[in-house]
């Protein structure tokens, strides 16, 4: 257990912001296994019995994804055409981390 017995908690972190620009289209919305990729991830991971997981994803890709529909899910939006999937990964974290400590950090 954690500091005053609080239970641990895991969470996932789907980075699915990127341009696919080698590719040419937007991988996060092909289709796979009667969804999309980042819909067939996302799925998995809530199979397994994670916390919560948070797509990292473009806005504009956001209907397109076909997510399911669960309470444990988050979306957190990247529209950074500039930036590296580590800053995806951040966001998607801070994203956790202030959920977990809400006003963590504020300022009084």
């Amino acid at each position: 257990m954690m500091p005053n017995d609080a239970p641990i908690r895991i969470w996932g972190v789907i980075p699915a912001a990127g341009m696919s620009r080698r590719m040419g289209t937007a991988k996060q919305t092909l289709p796979f296994r009667g969804s999309t990729v980042t819909g067939r991830v996302a799925r998995a991971m809530m199979d397994a019995a994670l916390d919560g997981v948070i797509v990292v994803t473009r806005s504009e890709l956001r209907a397109a994804l076909n997510l399911p529909d669960d309470p444990r899910l988050g979306l957190v939006f990247n529209d950074d055409p500039e930036s590296e999937m580590i800053d995806s990964i951040r966001l998607g974290v801070r994203h956790i981390d202030s959920a977990a400590h809400p006003g963590h950090g504020e300022r009084s």
